[in-house]
């Protein structure tokens, strides 16, 4: 009897550790798959962002390129007509003309592509657009007030060249930092 108890013991161990190491594997299998299942769709979502996040900066990497070369082209115009030494020997309407242009197409392409950039960096960019179009109202304010001594006149050239040429570019060096760092081109 003893000895039938003590099998029957055994008996019962054996199987209770085959039944415990059944359960186990089932257990570990079936958790096993739905971790590779949630792993598969977990990749899956990362990699879609990746390439939605690559996507998005290249587009805005293209629009900084496009904005930035607007912006020098209409720097370059501005300085150009509102030069106090006009040395190139073209008209001042034509200078005009075309400084006009170029700084409505800036302005133009920096309005439609504004949600590219964070605020600070739009506060910026209209800071710059601010004084384009102050050292130009100047510099024509000049020609529109006949009854002005020719020394209130050429103040207000040398307040537009003055912006022109000090404000905007310290400006447009803030904003030159804050690409690269968009781009990656510099770290913080």
């Amino acid at each position: 009897m003893t000895l039938e108890v003590i099998k029957n013991i055994l008996y019962f161990f054996i199987g209770s550790g085959i039944l415990a190491f059944l359960i186990r594997s089932i257990i570990k299998h079936w958790l096993n798959k739905d971790f590779e299942k949630y792993k598969l769709e977990v990749l899956k979502l990362a990699e879609e962002h990746k390439i939605k996040f690559d996507r998005l900066h290249s587009e805005r990497a293209e629009v900084i390129k496009n904005l930035y070369g607007k912006l020098s082209k209409s720097i370059t115009s501005m300085q150009s007509l509102i030069s106090p030494v006009q040395f190139d020997g073209q008209k001042i309407e034509d200078k005009m003309n075309k400084a006009v242009e170029e700084a409505n197409d800036f302005i133009e392409y920096y309005d439609q592509n504004k949600i590219f950039f964070q605020k600070e960096l739009c506060v910026l960019l209209d800071t710059i657009t601010l004084s384009l179009k102050e050292s130009f109202k100047l510099f024509k304010r000049k020609d529109h007030e006949p009854d002005k001594s020719s020394n209130e006149v050429l103040d207000f050239w040398d307040q537009a060249w003055n912006k022109i040429s000090s404000d905007v570019p310290k400006a447009k060096e803030k904003l030159e930092n804050e690409f690269r760092k968009l781009l990656g081109v510099e770290s913080d």
